[in-house]
């Protein structure tokens, strides 16, 4: 399927499996936040070259520091270090043909597995994940089927392949890479016509499948590897037209559809399989032009939808299901030419971004800036012991500095955050505590720590400590304080 392009760039069959520069412009009528909470921003990485060019797919595998993206014309796989952000091209398949037309790829990180669907030769290359070589070709001799397009890891042991050509899903055992079984088209209970994205909802044993020529959904339950629901087309009020690609949020039970040709994204409930909600087109504050790719960040509550035509990123704030802001283009810090595939690091809050002509990835920061969430210090007394812990949220975690001058006798720890010590001079003393992280802005507060004189000793002869008259016996010692 090729989209006309407005800036003559050349088109690509489009699928997926599903030093700082760029920030995401905010939609008008959000407002700021205060300088004590959390400013979510999204922010592009200087973009990464892949060398073979023509991005499609993109998969992440966060527990290997790895982001593996296929490349459509040249027909290989490249693999980007995510410590150096350096892309290498994996070996060629050669049993794949000579031009396979990679597509969409998926890790299954137990078996040490990248299955990659090659689109023309009607195939799915392995390749062992810890030594970059390719294992076993998977081809139509043994049942793989027609234009394999979408690829999702079930989470179970076993990958999910759309097949574009023959409207079916093949199940494949990750280890044996046995095609376990087909899941066929069967009237109005079945794979559409020209599935295209696959998405696994690992938590609920259901895999979501965009079908493209029926602008439906197809639901399969994985443990019987049966269609359970197909989910109706209806432009305002369900699927889509051209739906392309789907993503999973578990822990808000939902699943984003982005569909081409409406330009729009519909909200499936996967508790109900009803769609609840359909995010609108807009170019300022929506869904762009023939959004392509949809990949979620659960751990921020952000959803990021690849607009092609417009070369932008919309990002969606997925506790209101609203875009909160639109990632440009910019082919030196910011999204690339006609952005396809999206993949997400949520233990890194990272997105990567295939930008097929521009032949590069641009990484997008998931974070938020840091927020100090603890109280003003109380104050410390002369002589006695004193402990006061600073705490900070924000994504990735914030660090957290302290500045001015502190009382003698007491010290801050920048690995606890930790003011301590017994303190020696009475006073007032200004200290700043920073807190940040690689999101802007930096949380910053003054704060007066005071420091006060020792409590005499009452008269009557009694000694503190002793249990004579005026003392308790505790030594007069205060508790520690965090915050």
């Amino acid at each position: 399927m090729k989209y006309s392009n407005p800036r003559g760039r050349r088109a690509v069959l489009s699928c997926f499996a599903v030093g700082l520069a760029s920030v995401a412009l905010l939609i008008p009528g959000v407002s700021a936040m205060a300088r004590d909470q959390n400013v979510v921003v999204d922010v592009v990485h200087n973009p990464i070259p892949v060398i073979d060019g023509s991005e499609v797919g993109v998969a992440a595998d966060p527990a290997a520091h790895r982001v593996y993206v296929s490349n459509a014309v040249n027909g290989s796989v490249s693999v980007i270090d995510t410590t150096t952000n350096v892309a290498t091209v994996l070996p060629k398949d050669m049993n794949a043909g000579p031009t396979p037309t990679p597509n969409g790829l998926t890790v299954d990180p137990a078996a040490h597995k990248l299955f990659v669907a090659n689109t023309n030769s009607e195939s799915v290359s392995v390749y062992d994940t810890l030594t970059d070589t390719v294992i076993d070709t998977i081809s139509n001799p043994r049942g793989i089927g027609s234009g394999p397009i979408g690829v999702a890891d079930g989470g179970n042991g076993y990958i999910y392949v759309s097949m574009f050509n023959d409207g079916t899903v093949a199940v494949i055992d990750a280890e044996s890479d046995a095609v376990k079984t087909i899941i066929a088209s069967s009237g109005t209970m079945g794979i559409g016509r020209k599935p295209m994205g696959i998405a696994v909802d690992a938590a609920k044993h259901e895999a979501y499948v965009a079908n493209s020529l029926d602008s439906t959904a197809s639901v399969i339950d994985t443990d019987t590897n049966t269609v359970t629901n197909v989910i109706a087309h209806d432009s305002a009020t369900g699927i889509g037209l051209n739906p392309q690609s789907v993503a999973i949020d578990s822990g808000r039970h939902e699943a984003y559809v982005a569909n081409a040709v409406d330009g729009t994204v519909s909200v499936i409930d996967t508790s109900t399989n009803a769609v609840v909600d359909v995010i609108a087109h807009d170019l300022i504050r929506g869904i762009g032009t023939n959004p392509l790719g949809v990949a979620v960040d659960s751990t921020t509550d952000r959803a990021y939808v690849t607009n092609s035509r417009d070369d932008t990123v919309s990002v969606i704030d997925t506790s209101t299901n609203k875009v909160t802001s639109l990632i440009a283009y910019n082919a030196n810090n910011g999204i690339g030419a006609f952005p396809l595939g999206i993949a997400t690091d949520e233990q890194a809050h990272l997105a990567y971004v295939a930008n097929s002509t521009d032949a590069t990835v641009s990484v997008v920061s998931t974070g938020s800036s840091p927020a100090i969430t603890s109280a003003a210090p109380p104050a410390a007394t002369v002589g006695q012991r004193y402990s006061f812990t600073f705490t900070a949220t924000g994504a990735p975690t914030p660090t957290v500095a302290v500045t001015g001058s502190l009382p003698d006798g007491l010290a801050f720890d920048p690995a606890t955050a930790t003011i301590s010590g017994t303190p020696t001079t009475a006073g007032t003393f200004a200290i700043t505590v920073t807190a940040s992280n690689t999101i802007a802005p930096a949380a910053s507060m003054v704060y007066s720590l005071a420091v006060d004189d020792a409590v005499a000793p009452p008269s009557g002869g009694g000694s503190a400590g002793s249990g004579a008259a005026g003392g308790d016996g505790s030594g007069g010692h205060l508790p520690t304080v965090s915050g």
